[in-house]
């Protein structure tokens, strides 16, 4: 009897860090440029609400165990969203930006090209 009242109590224990941890990872996963530190802790509550599921005795209450899995799955699955979304956007600015640089560059290289007052006179009166 003492061991499956240490199991429970146990159980509840660790449900109830879970949850604390993983409303701390959905937390964080909602800041941006941090949300990807909400993988780790959404991490580490998902493992112990397993573990706290699996030593939780068959007629206790799993409601506060899966509500702890849950969130702490969600954080982990938001902020894996969230650094994918801020890895695409940034890889469009940085092409963007090369191609608006590669075209200053061969902007200038054409305005080399022109040597003399005759050449720029000659492509004046051309337009």
């Amino acid at each position: 009897m003492e061991n499956t009242e240490k199991t429970t109590s146990s159980s509840k224990i660790l449900g109830i860090i879970s949850l604390i941890i993983g409303i701390i990872a959905l937390i964080l996963a909602f800041i941006p440029l941090v949300g990807l530190a909400g993988m780790i802790p959404g991490s580490i509550a998902c493992i112990l609400a397993i573990i706290a599921f699996f030593l939780a005795a068959k007629k206790q209450n799993k409601g506060l165990i899966l509500a702890a899995f849950i969130i702490s799955l969600f954080s982990i699955i938001f902020s894996y969203w969230r650094f994918n979304e801020f890895k695409n956007k940034t890889k469009q600015v940085i092409n963007k930006t090369s191609d608006e640089f590669k075209n200053a560059i061969e902007n200038m290289e054409s305005l080399d090209s022109l040597n003399s007052n005759s050449d720029m006179e000659q492509r004046l009166d051309s337009l």
